[in-house]
């Protein structure tokens, strides 16, 4: 880990000197092992430096809120107001007046990552006046967590529809959009599309397009960037459910871009990355080191994790988490959810909660990385995880390793990388929030973990081989009530429906307790039943809504999340707080 930290300064000192290979360097040491100080650190020398007076020097990171944090730390360590400078949306005044105020003016330029790819759109790097120190692009460039080399491009029929709005008006595209819909519909799983160039057809470039949409929300505005990339060219449709996807990615980051230094402790487990090594060429890993987790126990329930299995679980999942919460009142707990869960199950645990001392911290995927609030707390609970789609999947790893759709398919075991190592990302990221980011003797702190996933997806295995090296696993069964009379009755009639049925997917309440002849009413008590839910739940089944909207039994096979559901991958304006016109 020294190594690491060693070869990570030369890095950043070639850049200062102007002798760096035009690449991107991935630092992929640990969370905890001292990355971000280090950056830290060589910033002071670099100010202090009489020889790099004409160097300058841009941090990208997530959130706005990152650069306050990180700001306030290195004024408190000595760093001079008047070196530095930072620049996110035009309205956060109080980010944008930190330290001298004008970027031109600073050595150092802390910026969002959002930033870079939405005023660099259509220019490069060095043409941003921001990113230039006394006329010169700023040498020393560091982008803090993940970074994609292109933009993966995910679009439904959907999404399509709701530009119309939007759009200059004109019947002939809306007209032109909607037999591009129907096409897509159309189109068998995996094939090409040819997508018509209707920006030529209807004299209506990306530049007046984007001008068009100014004042619309960013997300209007990255829908209608990525329709109009497509024009002209060939995509993948992928189809999932009922919905179909036209599946490419599109290049978002300046050609001049590079030398830039990566920081990101998921660099060694993430599969981007290697497709990204291996087919572009242009990334080149810095010295990782390697550090143990024998201080760390996962505990693992090895059940479905997806957020509609969560959502359609009658209360289960919860009553496992109070549970294990109240086994371990005197310490504080972190819990990550699924962003859409978060409010409902934040309340929840607070109402069974109520009485008690106990702490309990909430936060959900997409904000599960890049912070060290939670870094004392040793009891850390995975409510479920995020999974991959296919389409997902393909469009991260088209656009990592610059696989264009008629380059040809990406291969089977590729695809299972791609859903393992964002497996891996996340629960490497999320866990190590807590306690287990600490390093002392090349070791972890005091840490367990408690993760709701199911064995199928071959995570678990990867976990301790790879992801936390030296930890234990164990197995984590809240307790649960054994169903007996007619609970046990409807139990072992639903369980045989199923297996005397592959084929068939749902199950109706009605037949059951008309076949059962249980009423209504004590059906559903029964159905609710903890021990009837957890039978069912290790079998892959679940009801099709939650609550008392459900209306049947149906196999959960960890449905894919929805488009909101992205937000570790695809961040959205109201996470990064960065999106800028």
């Amino acid at each position: 880990m020294w190594e690491g930290i060693e070869d990570l300064c030369v890095c950043l000192q070639r850049m200062a000197e102007g002798e760096a290979q035009r690449d991107f360097f991935l630092s992929s040491l640990d969370p905890g092992v001292g990355k971000t100080q280090t950056v830290f650190h060589f910033l002071l020398a670099l100010l202090a430096s009489p020889k790099h007076e004409d160097v300058g020097a841009v941090v990208f990171m997530f959130t706005k809120e990152e650069i306050k944090t990180f700001v306030t730390e290195a004024l408190e360590a000595g760093l001079p107001e008047e070196a530095f400078a930072a620049r996110v949306h035009k309205d956060e005044v109080e980010v944008n007046d930190l330290g001298c105020g004008d970027p031109e003016k600073a050595r150092i330029l802390f910026t969002t990552q959002q930033r870079l790819v939405t005023i660099c759109s259509g220019r490069s790097f060095g043409e941003v006046r921001e990113f230039r120190y006394r006329g010169q692009p700023r040498q020393v460039r560091i982008w803090d967590e993940r970074l994609d080399p292109a933009w993966p491009i995910l679009l439904t029929g959907r999404k399509i529809a709701g530009l119309y709005p939007h759009l200059p008006k004109g019947i002939g595209l809306i007209h032109d959009l909607d037999q591009l819909r129907q096409d897509l519909e159309n189109a068998e799983d995996r094939s090409l599309i040819e997508v018509p160039d209707l920006a030529a057809a209807h004299r209506l470039p990306v530049s007046d397009l984007q001008s068009h949409l100014r004042e619309k929300h960013g997300d209007i505005q990255t829908d209608a960037a990525d329709l109009w990339h497509l024009f002209g060219k060939k995509a993948v449709v992928r189809k999932e459910g009922e919905e179909a996807r036209v599946v490419s990615y599109r290049e978002s980051l300046p050609d001049d871009l590079a030398p830039l230094v990566v920081l990101d402790a998921s660099g060694r487990v993430s599969a981007t990355y290697s497709l990204w090594e291996q087919h572009r060429g242009s990334l080149i890993r810095l010295k990782a080191g390697r550090k143990l987790y024998n201080n760390l126990t996962l505990h693992v329930w090895r059940i479905g994790g997806g957020a509609t299995t969560v959502q359609n679980d009658d209360g289960l999942r919860r009553s496992g988490i109070v549970e294990t919460i109240r086994s371990n009142p005197t310490e504080p707990w972190l819990v990550v959810c699924h962003k859409r869960h978060e409010k409902r199950l934040r309340d929840e645990i607070e109402v069974e909660l109520e009485g008690t001392d106990i702490s309990v911290e909430f936060t959900h995927w997409g904000l599960h990385r890049a912070t060290n609030k939670y870094r004392n707390v040793a009891n850390v609970i995975l409510a479920g995880t995020m999974f991959l789609p296919p389409s997902v999947g393909e469009a991260m790893g088209r656009a990592a390793a610059g696989c264009a759709p008629e380059d040809g398919p990406l291969t089977g075991d590729q695809e299972r990388e791609l859903l393992i190592g964002h497996q891996a990302d996340i629960i490497l990221q999320a866990i190590c929030r807590g306690s287990a980011r600490s390093t002392i003797d090349g070791r972890c702190g005091r840490c367990d973990a408690y993760i709701i996933v199911h064995p199928k997806h071959g995570i678990i295995e990867r976990l301790q081989e790879e992801v936390f090296p030296g930890c234990s696993v164990m197995d984590w069964t809240p307790v649960r009530r054994p169903p007996s009379g007619r609970v046990a009755e409807a139990l072992e009639y639903v369980l045989d429906w199923f297996e005397a049925h592959p084929d068939e997917d749902e199950l109706r309440f009605t037949e059951v307790y008309e076949a059962l002849g249980i009423e209504r009413s004590n059906f559903h008590k029964l159905r609710r039943h903890e021990g009837f839910v957890f039978a069912i739940t290790e079998k892959d089944i679940g009801t099709d809504s939650p609550g008392r909207y459900a209306r049947a039994f149906r196999r959960q096979l960890d449905e894919p999340p929805s488009d909101g559901d992205f937000e570790d991958y695809f961040p959205t304006q109201d996470d990064t707080e960065a999106a800028e016109v």
